[in-house]
């Protein structure tokens, strides 16, 4: 039996936990601490219920979590950028850029509202998890066991898990998870030298997440599955509130798992065989629409104001907007997004996979592994094509042809090959080796787009539009989905030449008995990965091929951009434009398995068994990573590269390029008293151990991006051109763990242990993100940086790029005190 119990009443404050004061139109910010009681209990039990035959095993695991979510500004100074002159001086004449005319009053408002989204919002989070278990001797050739797996998990506000978070009070989003499994499984020895284990399970993983009502203040044009709703609604640099772009979740997955699998081991001689397959069967069902409530993006808080203010009390029709010269109601800085159609379906997969392998003992010192695995994934067949005959650009199919058909990659064979060798013969120095071809998985989520984003009726579309569109809304309403086209949406198929992804994974291990209870080694680790999936618009042409007088194209091939302030205020780049190929769509979106990826690391460890009360562990690890922009997002996107013509420009260092890492741990459990084991000096004495690990990390990179219209026009990657990919680091990681024990040894039967554990000892604040927004694209500086400009292609500074934005993650946040115990018996 064990309970944990981890308040944050014994430790740190979150170094970004502060509420947002607003004292005479001026934010302020004081600390805050959130109650985070974390308490988790349970216990083990098993035994005989029939002597030497059969068998039972019970566990069971519940947590109780209160951790109210704290809600902040991206940046604590964020109400402080509004820009004041400009938004309440009087309108000179219709269409001035003196002024906007508004009242303080209405900016005052607009700031009380935004300060109302912030603070603590009530979060738990609530797991049972148990598992029973028979185990039955069938006979002396014959094992049969069988378990059920069953997990509950109920989190109000528990979408976002953090600590601290960028988005509003009622934009966390309530989350649930059941899963119950069925497992069995037979092991039979057929004979002398050969064993055969067959396995079935049955599972269900219902996951589901869905969003919360408004708080006043908030707009509610919107309608979602759950009711009514607020829009998304994204501040650059400050908040976030509505109804999240990616809800509502009913059902995300519900997925039904069949699996079948066999094992045979065979042995003959100086070999090993084993061989089998499994097949798995897996239905999901997804309900999820995203852009359900609508989404509107802000690059600047006083444009907000503005289209906040008409919203409220409607302005005259000619009030501009604060960065550029569209007026009141479509001063949004990125295009509107809305997702319309059904809000799911439900599709059928099946994996096939075999694989025999051969452990071949050539020697007493030398043995190889050799292996072949075979992976067959069938997909679905398409069930709603679009019918048009229209030839996609760069792709030469139709997209009535792109859509009807998925992947059949049947070419899944992956070889491997290791050895072992005794290089001294003694079975103190030895050199191992392998390499392998490993497949991934096409993710369901790419199926279920590639299934329902196609442009028919019958599915999905995530519509994009600018704010100069005519069919553009004016804030906060959301567009009336029974006058909408599908052709307007983004299409998105899979490359008829699409492959499942796959690593080409090698290593090379010398390793060392230095002594009795030492052993050190040096490896070489590599993988080249092939084939990692990224999505390409393919409905993109350069404006070179546009006339001139152009609407689309009014600068031609090339746009001057200017950067205005910072360090680089002033200078002047030109850089390609393109447009629509086909302006009846809008992305015609291409899922490729085209990204590379490549990883090389040296690994140096030396691990000391436990002997005479110690034992250690350590490990640095030199590493590099580099990839072709590799895209590890759940959804499928619209655009990833920079330039879809010049895909050089994506190469440069992984999002996970982790250089330097560095971790040594121990466990020390001195024997203080040597004498009688019953005796008192005994008991209070011996049984105590302390274990501190220590871990470093160098930092991450990260991109410096532009919010606002896309510079290019692909709305591909947003980072600044003139960059290399991935040209910024986060601060290096570094965390010590510490925990105390003393374990009280009553008898052979019963065992009593209490544990005192602290996380980040030194409570070292733990960066894992920082403000990416290098630029913001307007015609107004001024509401950004203060600098008053006039072009449409300004590159405004942004003051704030660097400042720390998030101080926690799963592993690593603000120090943390846990205290617990376990019984044995």
């Amino acid at each position: 039996m064990f309970y944990y119990n981890r308040n944050n009443r014994n430790g740190a404050r979150n170094p970004r936990a502060f509420r947002t004061l607003l004292v005479d139109g001026v934010s302020t910010t004081v600390a805050a601490k959130p109650i985070d009681l974390r308490q988790q209990f349970g216990g083990t039990i098993g035994g005989p219920i029939i002597k030497d035959r059969l068998f039972f095993f019970f566990s069971y695991d519940q947590q109780k979590r209160n951790f109210p979510g704290l809600a902040v500004f991206n940046n604590s100074n964020f109400l402080n950028t509004v820009n004041r002159p400009l938004l309440t001086n009087p309108v000179v004449n219709p269409g001035s850029t003196v002024g906007r005319g508004l009242t303080n009053t209405q900016v005052d408002n607009t700031l009380a509202f935004l300060t109302s989204l912030t603070g603590e919002t009530p979060r738990r989070g609530d797991q049972t998890l148990f598992l029973p278990k028979i185990d039955w001797q069938i006979n002396n050739n014959n094992l049969f066991a069988v378990s059920y797996n069953r997990l509950r998990w109920k989190s109000p506000n528990g979408v976002q898990t953090q600590a601290v978070n960028d988005r509003a009070r009622s934009s966390f989003g309530d989350d649930g998870v059941n899963v119950d499994s069925l497992n069995a499984r037979l092991q039979s020895t057929v004979s002398s030298n050969i064993l055969n284990e067959a396995r079935f399970q049955y599972g269900r993983d219902n996951e589901f997440q869905t969003s919360t009502p408004p708080l006043p203040g908030e707009p509610t044009t919107a309608t979602t599955q759950f009711g009514t709703r607020s829009p998304n609604v994204f501040l650059n640099n400050g908040i976030q509130f509505g109804t999240p772009t990616f809800l509502e979740r009913g059902a995300f997955p519900d997925e039904k798992r069949y699996q079948f699998a066999d094992t045979v081991t065979v042995s003959r001689g100086r070999h090993t065989f084993k061989f089998g397959g499994d097949v798995n069967r897996v239905t999901d069902k997804i309900q999820n629409l995203r852009f359900e409530a609508g989404a509107y993006s802000y690059n600047n808080i006083n444009d907000f104001i503005v289209d906040y203010v008409n919203f409220r009390t409607p302005l005259p029709a000619t009030t501009l907007c604060a960065t550029s010269t569209r007026t009141v109601g479509k001063c949004y800085t990125s295009n509107y997004q809305q997702g319309i159609g059904s809000p799911g379906t439900k599709f059928t997969t099946y994996d096939y996979n075999f694989f025999v392998q051969d452990d071949f003992r050539i020697t007493p010192r030398l043995t190889v592994n050799l292996g072949l695995r075979y992976e067959y994934i069938k997909l679905p067949k398409a069930f709603l094509p679009n019918s048009s005959t229209a030839i996609i650009p760069n792709d030469l199919r139709t997209v009535a042809e792109a859509t009807a058909t998925l992947p059949d990659d049947k070419g899944n064979f992956g070889p491997r090959i290791g050895f072992a060798y005794d290089l001294t013969g003694d079975g103190k120095t030895s050199l191992r080796g392998g390499y392998g071809i490993y497949y991934g998985r096409i993710q369901n989520s790419t199926i279920y787009n590639a299934l329902v984003n196609t442009g028919n009726p019958g599915g999905q579309a995530q519509l994009s539009i600018a704010a100069t569109d005519p069919l553009a809304p004016v804030f906060p309403n959301v567009l009336p989905t029974n006058n909408l086209t599908f052709r307007a949406g983004a299409i998105q198929f899979f490359d008829r030449n699409f492959q499942a992804p796959l690593i080409n994974q090698y290593d090379i291990i010398f390793e060392r008995q230095i002594a009795k209870n030492t052993v050190v080694s040096i490896s070489y680790i590599g993988s080249l990965g092939r084939s990692l999936p990224t999505f390409i618009d393919q409905n993109l042409q350069s404006c070179a091929l546009v006339v001139s007088t152009s609407s689309v194209c009014p600068n031609g091939e090339f746009s001057t951009f200017t950067i205005v302030g910072g360090d680089n205020n002033g200078q002047t780049f030109r850089l390609q434009q393109f447009t629509r190929a086909n302006t009846a769509f809008q992305q015609l979106t291409r899922i490729e398995s085209s990204v590379k990826s490549e990883y090389n690391a040296l690994v140096l460890q030396a691990n000391r068994r436990f002997t005479d009360g110690l034992q250690f562990q350590a490990s640095y690890t030199l590493a590099k990573s580099t990839d072709t922009n590799q895209n590890s997002a759940t959804f499928t996107q619209n655009n990833s590269p920079l330039n879809v013509f010049d895909r050089s420009l994506d190469s440069g260092p992984s999002n996970f390029d982790v250089r330097h890492k560095f971790v040594v741990s121990a466990v020390y459990a001195p024997t203080l008293f040597k004498g009688d084991s019953s005796s008192i000096y005994n008991h209070l004495l011996n049984g105590f151990s302390i274990a501190p690990i220590y871990t470093y990390y160098s930092g991450r990179p990260f991109d410096g991006g532009v919010s606002g219209t896309s510079l290019n026009g692909t709305n591909g990657d947003n980072r600044f051109p003139l960059n290399s990919r991935n040209a910024y680091r986060l601060p290096s990681l570094q965390n010590l763990d510490l925990r105390l024990s003393k374990r009280f040894q009553f008898s052979e039967r019963y065992r009593l242990e209490f544990l005192a554990e602290a996380f980040n000892v030194f409570n070292r604040t733990q960066v894992f993100g920082q403000n990416s927004t290098l630029f913001s694209r307007a015609t107004n500086c001024a509401a950004i940086n203060g600098i008053t400009t006039n072009n449409p292609n300004s590159l405004c500074s942004n003051p704030t790029f660097g400042e720390i934005t998030t101080t926690d993650s799963t592993l690593y946040r603000e120090r943390q005190i846990q205290f617990s115990t376990r019984f044995q018996f």
